[in-house]
């Protein structure tokens, strides 16, 4: 570790190296073919982390006694729509008969796809110490 103390300069030019670096995008293999998947909001990781950490029920051992998969669904279909362009298509939404926007989500990918893009998007976008507590709970 560098314990060199920073100028002012070398700090913001070091701060915006970093933000510059971040991955953007990513491309996810869907069932209808590769879908790019922009790059969350730090809200919008924390509402998800957040809804499916609480979508879990554990004992004292730490074992899970229940899943609210609706739940974990519903973080699962706002993350993946947020960050899909394609899904907020208007005239999309209109072929499929969409009501609310969200349904649209699972409309094209399915339940199981949708929490698995989710993760992908999630896993991509997290620090990984967040990510692995998250997909924990998942899995569980």
């Amino acid at each position: 570790m560098n314990t060199t103390k920073l100028t002012l300069e070398d700090f913001i030019k070091k701060s915006v190296e970093l933000y510059q670096k971040r991955k953007t995008c990513l491309d996810v293999k869907t069932n209808v073919g590769v879908v790019t998947f922009a790059r969350p909001s730090e809200n919008e990781l924390l509402i998800y982390i957040s809804k499916t950490s609480d979508a879990v029920v554990t004992d004292k051992d730490n074992k899970v006694i229940s899943q609210d998969m609706a739940a974990m669904l519903d973080a699962s279909r706002e993350l993946v729509y947020s960050t899909c362009s394609y899904l907020k298509n208007v005239d999309l939404q209109k072929s499929l008969e969409v009501v609310d926007p969200l349904d649209i989500v699972t409309k094209i990918f399915g339940i199981n796809k949708t929490m698995e893009i989710a993760g992908e998007i999630a896993a991509e976008f997290m620090d990984s110490e967040t990510h692995k507590k998250v997909e924990k709970a998942v899995k569980n």
